[in-house]
């Protein structure tokens, strides 16, 4: 069972409306931690599938650090944009390959994916921008996106998946690239 969706503990706690998915094969059991979960600010849904939440709650951080990167260079919201149609497109042949649901219609998927990727109170969005603009990140920051990055280009590789987007965003956070040279790979990697 997975929970995942697009929500930001610290405005839970404010009672903000939020939502959230719970994942799972068993839809009873899903259904009883729903019926706990859910109040008038709160509201959880049912997902049959753990594995896109999981693929989906992994490759976002990643989109994320390039949606920041986007902002840092000043590209716009239409690259932004462009950029997550290429990063959902990608976790759709995620999961395809591991014969997961491509469903990304709901709160831990694109739900997750907008929030982590349009918010600056996102670290991966906040990491992305400071590379974008040549600034060294906090070190005592965890970005998860820079670890997952790393793993989902391995897994690509290993299974001979096209993940251009992803592989480029990797690629960035390890290199030493100019400006002109970020920018000029994300757009590649986005409009390829």
């Amino acid at each position: 069972m997975v929970l995942s969706g697009p929500n930001f503990a610290v405005e839970v706690a404010r009672e903000v409306p939020s939502v959230t998915s719970i994942a799972s094969k068993n839809k009873k059991i899903a259904q009883k931690v729903i019926k706990i979960l859910n109040n008038k600010n709160f509201q959880a849904f049912y997902f049959n599938d753990p594995q896109t939440a999981e693929i989906c709650g992994i490759v976002k951080n990643i989109l994320a650090i390039g949606c920041g990167i986007v902002d840092g260079l000043e590209l716009g919201v239409n690259t932004k944009s462009a950029l997550l149609v290429k990063g959902i497109t990608e976790i759709q042949t995620l999961c395809k390959k591991i014969k997961a649901s491509t469903d990304v219609a709901n709160p831990a998927g694109f739900g997750d994916i907008f929030l982590t990727c349009s918010s600056t109170k996102s670290r991966n969005n906040t990491l992305g921008t400071l590379i974008a603009q040549g600034k060294k990140p906090d070190k005592n920051t965890t970005y998860e996106g820079a670890n997952s990055a790393k793993v989902i280009v391995e897994f690509a590789k290993k299974y001979k998946l096209k993940l251009d987007l992803c592989e480029e965003i990797s690629k960035i956070i390890v290199g030493k690239y100019s400006k002109n040279e970020i920018e000029s790979r994300i757009v590649k990697a986005i409009l390829s």
